[in-house]
């Protein structure tokens, strides 16, 4: 299977599965990275999101709005999120992935590939596209879902 391939299932199985952090945590030890599983779901969420409130944040990993903050804090002293006051609510913060933020999450990648192209190396070429073929399938109708109730 190509890495054109790998990459494309790697993105769709993150975009799908962003909490099924303890599976990554199998192949890649965060703590290396500096990182809790919370904290890896923000940023996961955060690309995938370009620019969310901490509400948003808190409520698509699942956590208060202040486990969120206190979830993002690191991640932007580090250089991986941005903090932007929202112009029309100074109350009201941005965060986005930062450059730095998109290059790490880039390396993990990187690392995330070579375990799927490990795991996709056991199904025969037909499964893997397949495969392949039924994730586009479940991220095209997700994000209609998703679409769909965030406008009711």
């Amino acid at each position: 299977m190509s890495a054109d391939h790998i990459s494309q299932i790697t993105t769709a199985l993150l975009e799908i599965f962003p909490d099924y952090s303890h599976y990554i945590n199998s192949f890649i030890n965060l703590r290396q990275y500096n990182l809790t599983k919370t904290q890896w779901k923000a940023l996961i969420v955060t690309a995938h999101a370009k620019t969310l409130s901490m509400g948003e944040l808190a409520e698509k990993l699942g956590v208060s709005p202040e486990q969120a903050s206190r979830t993002a804090a690191p991640l932007v002293k580090r250089g991986f999120l941005e903090r932007k006051t929202n112009l029309y609510n100074q109350r009201q913060i941005h965060i986005s992935l930062s450059r730095d933020g998109y290059d790490f999450l880039q390396e993990l990648k990187k690392v995330y590939n070579s375990f799927i192209s490990r795991s996709v190396d056991r199904l025969s070429p037909k499964e893997r596209e397949e495969f392949a073929e039924a994730l586009h399938t479940v991220v095209r109708t997700m994000k209609k879902l998703l679409h769909e109730n965030s406008e009711t």
